[in-house]
């Protein structure tokens, strides 16, 4: 009896390690400078920064750098988060098309999807993955 109490003991502090360990990201979390990399049908390397102003209102900019193509800025529309979930919105620099980046937070990672879509029929021409990791704050 002793040896079960002490088993059942055990597992439950694993199991409350665990939930700890999961706790949702929040949305400061999201807060900073963010690089990685993106796969789809093209490919290649990002930066990506987000700001809370004094409000609490989210923004920032994303700067990929494709394997073949040229780099460029894009500012977000919109920047949501709810659910320990990220939802970002951009257009590409000559208003064609809509990103949407949907990502996951875990500690100073994140991982998602993307969708571009043809801002004026809203087709899918392009769908991914990336991934990234939080850059250390200078101070």
């Amino acid at each position: 009896m002793r040896k079960n109490l002490l088993v059942l003991v055990g597992v439950a502090c694993l199991y409350t390690a665990a939930g700890a360990a999961q706790a949702k990201a929040t949305e400061k979390d999201l807060v900073g400078t963010w690089a990685g990399k993106y796969v789809g049908a093209s490919s290649g390397s990002y930066e990506m920064t987000i700001n809370r102003d004094a409000e609490g209102k989210l923004s920032g900019s994303v700067s990929p750098k494709p394997d073949d193509g040229e780099p460029y800025t894009s500012p977000f529309n919109s920047i949501k988060f709810a659910d320990g979930k990220a939802t970002m919105t951009l257009f590409d620099p000559a208003g064609n098309v809509e990103i949407t980046l949907e990502a996951t937070l875990e500690g100073s990672s994140l991982k998602g999807t993307y969708v571009v879509r043809a801002r004026a029929d809203g087709s899918e021409a392009e769908r991914g993955t990336f991934t990234g990791t939080k850059k250390a704050t200078k101070g």
